[in-house]
């Protein structure tokens, strides 16, 4: 395996951003999730923003404008052009919590799996484990922007991966309304979210890919 980058480095392009999106924005995007979902505590409850073009579209253009200023912080910062290949409107309650996991690769090991909670907990330290890429391999960036401060809980942790990943930083980051935390996707990035012990939190998730056959195929 290659070497890998340092904290610093790794810190330095998790880019964590207060107040990108306006409270009264927040609110709307809120709004509109409570509008077309009943929320379980038994998943995220994602909203894709796409299908809300021709049902509320003006959640739908302001959620376009928003990824399109994150696409600009992505340039600005990674000098790279993206388009967004998803976004989502989510809402988190009750015993959900997404678990550790990156958005477009995994490590693979042959003895302890490929669960990333697994190898942690097994404490592996295999020297033949493997990246691969996941389902999502596209995606190179992944931006979560969140909505409201009414809940407690809900954290998203950085760092800690399986195996070697698990070794180089360790970053926890209270949701806000209006934070964007924003990172590249790969496997460098693990993350999870903690329980949400009390209220709904509610974000927007989504995600941008550097391969220009994929842009404005979604919120076009």
């Amino acid at each position: 395996m290659k070497e890998l980058p340092t904290a610093d480095k790794l810190l330095n392009d998790l880019l964590v951003i207060d107040g990108f999106i306006p409270d009264r924005v927040c609110d709307s995007l809120v709004a509109a999730h409570r509008r077309f979902v009943e929320a379980t505590e038994w998943s995220d409850n994602g909203l894709p923003v796409q299908e809300l073009k021709y049902r509320d579209n003006e959640t739908f253009w302001t959620v376009r404008s928003i990824t399109d200023r994150v696409a600009e912080v992505i340039d600005q910062h990674f000098h790279e052009r993206v388009g967004c290949d998803l976004a989502l409107l989510c809402a988190i309650t009750g015993t959900f919590r997404h678990k550790l996991h990156a958005d477009n690769s995994y490590v693979t090991c042959p003895r302890h799996g490929v669960d990333a909670e697994t190898l942690v907990a097994s404490q592996c330290r295999c020297d033949d484990i493997e990246v691969k890429p996941n389902h999502t391999f596209w995606r190179k960036y992944s931006a979560l922007m969140y909505l409201d401060s009414d809940h407690e809980g809900g954290d998203i942790v950085f760092g800690e991966g399986p195996n070697v990943f698990g070794e180089i930083y360790l970053k926890r980051i209270t949701v806000r309304q209006g934070l964007l935390v924003l990172s590249p996707s790969n496997e460098l990035y693990y993350h999870q979210t903690t329980p949400v012990r009390r209220g709904t939190r509610y974000s927007l998730n989504s995600w941008f890919t550097g391969d220009e056959s994929r842009f404005c195929t979604v919120l076009a």
